[in-house]
Formats: C-alpha cells, structure tokens, sequence
C-alpha cells in the first residue's frame, strides 16, 4: 500500500508566468479586471457610454474603457495585483485602447494538488509442477483539487441590464466624472446603469474537487501443457473506475448573484485596500453553490484472454520454428451520469455536463492473433504477426506487423519492421451531446471575407466576430488507421560500449479530433456548412464537433547509446537516448497533400515537433549506494505568431520568432542497506532553470510565456520515496 500527496502550484509563484510582456509579443486577451472596465452596449439597451464613445484625441470609437487608463489616471498597474494596461495592438483591437487587462493566465493553478491512496496484492497458488494459479488485486483512491482564476462577469445575455451598476452605487459619479473629464459630459447617459466586464476577485478562485475510487481483480492460471510442452497463460478480469465531482468555491447561483449584482451591494470599482461590504460579502456567501454535485461517471472493461507459445516442430538451419496463440474477448462499459441535483438551479459557469449524459453504453470486441518467429539461418530471423480485432459497430480490421534481425557480425545487428495499427473513437467521441460555448477572442474573422480568418480592424472584410462553437460528438465518425516503419542498427564494438540508431516513419490517418478551427478556415470551402450564419449572412456559431481530420506523417532518428565502467569500487553507467524529427507534416482532409515540412515550427495541436531532444543519464552504484544524474534537452523552435503579427498589423519591437532551447538536471541518491526497504531522494531541475519565454497564450494549458509540452514549470523541486517490499 502506498500514499501519495502532491502540493498546489500557481502561476503567480513564478516570475517567468507573466503575460505582461507586450514588447516581445505577449499580452493578456482579457478586460475583466479586479477594477472593472466599462463597456458599450446596443442601442436598444440604456446604458452610461451608450453604444461607444469618441477619442477627442483622434476621432476613434472607443467600446470599452478602463478610467485607470485614461489619459493623465494612475494607470492600470494601480487597480491591483496582475492588473495592467490592455494591448489594444497586439489584439488588432484600437476601440479598447483604454481598457485595462489581468494577467489570468498567472493565476491559474500550474500543477493541482492530490492525494492518493493505492493498494497492490498478490497470491500466487502452485496446483502441480506443470500449473499454477494467482489472484491479483489493485485498488486506487484519488482526490484532486482543481482550481481556475475567479469568474468574469461581463454584459450580455446571462447578466443583462438589471444586474449593471445601479446609479445610485457608491463608485458611480467616481466613474461618471472620470468619463466626462475626458470625453465630455455630451456623450454619456447620467443616470443610466454601467454596463461593465469585472473579474469578481469577492467571489474567490473557482475550484472543482474529484475523488476517483479504481479498482482491478484479475484472476490467472499459467503453465506448460504436457506432451506438447507449450506454454500458456489464461485470465479473467475486471477493471472499474468511477469518479463524482463536487464544486468548491467560486460557483455562485446565477440567479442569487445577477440579484447581488443588480443590488449595488457589491462594487466592482474598488482600489487596492478597499473591501466589499459586510453586506455584499454576506449576499455572496448566501449564493454560493460549494457542495453541488457536479456530475458522476463509471468506466468498466471485464476481459478474457488466453495465449500459447511453443515450437512449431519444424526446423530451419537457424533453429526451430516458434509460435504463439491467442485470443481476447472484452466488453467496455461507459457511463456518464451528468447533473443528478433534484433542483436545475442554474449555477454560473459551472460545468454541468447533461448533453453528455450517456446510460450505461457498451460494445464488445473480439480478437485473436497469431505471431511466427522464423530462424531462417544462425545470423538472421523473421517474426510474422498478424491481428484481427471485430468491434459491435465499426466491423473488423486485421493488421500485420512483420520484423528481423540480422546479425552479419557478433557486434553488429541490423533490424526493421513494419505494422498497422487500428483505433475506434471513444464513446465520448460517439455520443457526447451538443454544447456551446461563447468564442471571446478578438483576432477571428469571417473567413468567407477574409482569407485566413485574422481580424482586423484596419482591413475590409476582417472585423472581429465573436460566435457561438458547438462541441459533441457524432455517431458517423469513422476508425483512426495508422502505419508504422523502422530501421536500423545495434553496434558493441566494445565489451563496455554499444549504440543502436533506428530511423522510423510513422502515418496516421483518418485523425479523430474536435473540429480544429484553422482546418475549418484554411478549407473553409469545404467545410462551409460548419459556419452557421443567421439570416443577414453573419457568423452566428460554429460546428466544431468530432471530425476524422486527415492525418499526420511523421519521420525521425532514434539513437541509443552506452559505455559502462568501474570507478574506486563501484560501477558507473553513462546512458543518451535522443530523439531527432526529420519530417513532420500534416493535412487538415485525407483528399489534400501534406503541408510543408513542419519541425521546428509552432503547431498548436499534437505534439511539438521540435527538431532534437535527448536524455542523458549518469548512473554509479556501489554496494548500497546509487547516484543519477540526468540532463534533459529540449531543442528551440520558431514560435507561436502574436495576432497582431499574423495580420501584419504591427510588429513589436522586442518581438523574437525564436524560442530558446531548454536544458534541465536532475539529481537522485537512493540507499537499500535496510532489509526490503529502499529509500530515493530526488532534486528536479536541480539549477532551478525556468522555461524559455515563448509567446503562447494559454488557450488550453495552464500559465503563460512558456508552453508546457516542453518546459516544467515547477523550477527546483524535491522527492521522497519509500519502498517497502512485503514478503
């Protein structure tokens, strides 16, 4: 049995998560600020800056304004932490130029923490000298506690005009006079509510805790068959892992908090050192939904498998003929349970999930396999294997893989294989059902108008939209395919030396994938109907949901090496394994070509493909003592393009395409001098190395300037580990 605690780690604890960097290219896309912006609304709605406001200045429409910002104010940095000014020219966004932005993506938790219990047991049975049995039992229980930046509040259809700042607030002549100091009493609606977007720092982090409870009993018998001599293993199990999420803080009843808001109780326009009412603190707690069960789900497989291996009989000059037997049966249950409350009380932005509820769906798989090792002389074999797998609803699908070795030397090898592979979409890809969720960048236009779909305000056609996308899944989505080829070598020109090198190619096809939006643009012919457009022609929303999006064809060099030594007493190991990408392509159809050559470039979906990574490891060991150190190297890469940048509206003056390679160290020292006890302990990133800044935003990973499928965020970290061997 074992236990196991991660801590919490925010952005905020690492100087390198800021996204307040607007001279090399980043910049927050937000402007719901701890001190609230104002914005416009439509004609048909009264508000205090009615539908936009004009620049004295130049004669710009202004729609949303941040009086920190306005000219001769403190300035954004004074409404508080993370607070600074909005970068209306990275974003192509001038009507804002005096909005104020916070840096959220710095305040998103980094790495959750969890605690986990898990539980391993085995007992094995010997039945006679040619059979035995064993019972194997895991069980797991986990807890973690997941915790997003506090909610925004912004105008529109869910907080609509009653909700405003009433005129009668405390803070509403603050704001008033401000507005008319600058832009004159004549453009403003004394009296009339202040629409505004607002990070509700009162209403405290968002956070949603999950407990998993896993477990797996697996039942065997193993042995040799007698007259036969082959051997055989056969097994039944079942796996079950079900989860419920609760939420924590920062969910509030949306009704409860659109009759706070309206109220005035709370004020969105305080300063640094200033506090929420008694009153407004105590409305807030009263709205709170901490404890809703959020939703429930269960996934089961229960398998049987049987395999035999033995010899065929048969012999070639190299040896005999050897081959294995097998066949899996195994049903997959899912079950979702969605929003089980008695009361559909609406909850702000909490993520209930009811399209997505599914009721116990299933399907069986059947398979068998069949694999022959061929010695065809002393110096070279061949192993042939084929699998044929029947899924309920996709059909059946046989895929063969076929290798050797040759050993022309005692210290060389030469080895290759080819294979297929086969996956079916999940039943969340299936049956998911349709959800929406409200697009709030401001760099997407129409690509019906613009090329590219890169807003602009400067260019005709590329004005910003803001749709509606549609995610779930669809029952016609089709299996993913893929195809695997290598070659390559071993060489041990010395006792204490060896290396092997393997170039390898891998295809796949048939992607399944949310809708990827720059597919949607970039063959926006194709995939017109994905755009849905209300009656005037304008963008209303967009189908995202689960296509089979062409494929990916990918090429590299694996390249293993080691040399070994003694040293006062003891032995040492010095161990590279890297990695080098040749060739990465992509096309968004199976009926288009591949795309140029993308390693070394930004691609936002699948993994980086970045030119060249290694680890290499330094291992010594003597008698109960081991020592590793381990150097991690991730090459540099061209970087993500700011919106501004794409568009070719404006370049910022510190702006680098490149990204920075990463290196990192890790130290362990492990001592196993008690009897069945090991003790390890670990230092990560042991020169506390912080990730090269990059421009990503954090479209769906945590924190900002460095992008997590390269670096480690945590810097310098510490491990303990206990191992306990029961008898």
């Amino acid at each position: 049995m074992s236990y196991k605690r991660n801590a919490t780690l925010n952005g905020t604890d690492r100087d390198f998560s800021n996204t307040f960097q607007p001279n090399r290219g980043l910049s927050p896309d937000t402007r719901g600020t701890p001190f609230a912006t104002v914005f416009n609304r439509g004609a048909t709605q009264p508000n205090l800056i009615g539908t936009g406001l004009i620049d004295p200045a130049d004669g710009q429409s202004i729609i949303a304004v941040n009086i920190l910002d306005l000219p001769g104010a403190s300035g954004c940095a004074s409404g508080g932490d993370m607070m600074g000014p909005y970068d209306e020219r990275l974003w192509s966004s001038l009507s804002s130029r005096y909005a104020c932005a916070w840096d959220y993506p710095a305040a998103a938790r980094i790495q959750q923490p969890q605690e986990s219990v898990d539980f391993i047991s085995r007992a094995s049975f010997k039945i006679n000298e040619n059979h035995s049995a064993y019972v194997e039992v895991v069980a797991s229980k986990v807890e973690v506690s997941k915790a997003f930046e506090p909610n925004q509040i912004s105008p529109g259809v869910v907080f609509g005009p009653e909700t405003w700042y009433p005129s009668t607030g405390e803070s509403y002549d603050r704001i008033y006079n401000a507005l008319a100091n600058y832009f004159g009493a004549d453009q403003l609606n004394y009296g009339e509510r202040i629409a505004y977007r607002w990070r509700c720092m009162a209403c405290g982090p968002r956070q949603i805790d999950t407990e998993t409870t896993s477990y797996r009993l697996m039942a065997a018998f193993e042995g040799i068959i007698s007259g036969i001599d082959w051997d055989y293993t056969a097994g039944i199990s079942r796996a079950t892992s079900e989860s419920d999420s609760v939420l924590g803080s920062g969910y509030h009843y949306t009704d409860a908090l659109q009759q706070v808001l309206g109220s005035g109780l709370i004020n969105p326009f305080l300063m640094p050192g200033q506090s929420q009412s008694a009153a407004g603190m105590a409305a807030l707690d009263a709205a709170s939904a901490t404890g809703v069960k959020l939703y429930g789900g269960e996934s089961i497989m229960t398998q049987i498998d049987a395999t035999f291996t033995g010899g065929l009989g048969f012999e070639l000059p190299g040896g005999e003929i050897q081959a294995a037997i097998g066949a899996d049966l195994r049903r997959e249950e899912f079950k979702f349970n969605g929003d089980e409350r008695a009361e559909m009380r609406p909850i702000f932005n909490a993520p209930f999930d009811n399209a997505n509820v599914l009721d116990k769906v299933s399907r069986d798989i059947k398979a068998v396999f069949v694999e022959l090792y061929l010695p065809i002389f002393d110096s070279l074999d061949i192993s042939l294997a084929s699998r044929y797998d029947k899924y309920d609803g996709f059909g059946s699908t046989t895929n063969p893989k076929i290798g050797f070795t040759w050993r022309p030397l005692d210290s060389f090898l030469v080895r290759g294989a080819y294979s297929t592979g086969f996956k079916v979409p999940s039943f969340n890809q299936l049956f998911n059902g349709t959800t929406e969720s409200q697009y709030t960048g401001l760099d997407l236009a129409d690509p019906a108008t613009c090329p590219g779909g890169v807003a602009s305000e400067t260019i005709a056609g590329c004005a910003s939209i803001r749709p509606v996308e549609i995610f779930g899944g669809k029952d016609d989505l089709k299996p993913e395919e893929s195809e695997q080829k290598s070659i390559g070598f071993v060489a041990a020109p010395f006792d204490n030396f060896n290396f092997s090198v393997d170039w390898w190619e891998i295809e796949r096809t048939d992607t399944i994938r949310s809708a990827p939006r720059d597919v949607l643009i970039n063959n926006y012919d194709v995939f017109q109907a994905n755009w849905i457009r209300d009656s005037s022609g304008q963008v209303v929303a967009i189908d995202r949901r689960y296509i089979n999006s062409g494929g990916t064809l990918t090429r590299g060099i694996e390249v293993d090496a080691n040399l070994t030594g003694d040293f006062a007493g003891g032995k040492w190991r010095l161990n590279m394994n890297g990695s080098y990408i040749d060739s990465f392509k992509t096309k968004g159809l199976e009926t288009l070509p591949y795309s140029d050559n993308l390693v070394g470039e930004y691609v936002r979906y699948f993994n980086l493909p970045i030119k060249w990574k290694h680890t290499l490891n330094l291992s010594y060991v003597k008698g109960d003592w081991s020592h590793t150190l381990s150097q991690l190297y991730r090459d540099g890469y061209k970087d993500e393009l700011p919106v501004s940048v794409r568009n070719g509206s404006y370049t910022p003056a510190d702006w680098n395409p490149d990204v920075s390679s990463y290196m990192t160290y890790n130290y362990s020292l492990s001592y196993s001098g008690f009897k069945d006890v090991k003790f390890t302990f670990g230092i990560k990133n042991l020169f506390d190395q912080d990730p090269p800044f990059t421009a990503h935003q954090n479209d769906f990973a945590a924190g900002a300037a460095w992008e997590p499928r390269i670096a480690d965020p945590r810097g310098r970290a510490f491990t303990l580990l206990l191992e306990y061997k029961f008898l």
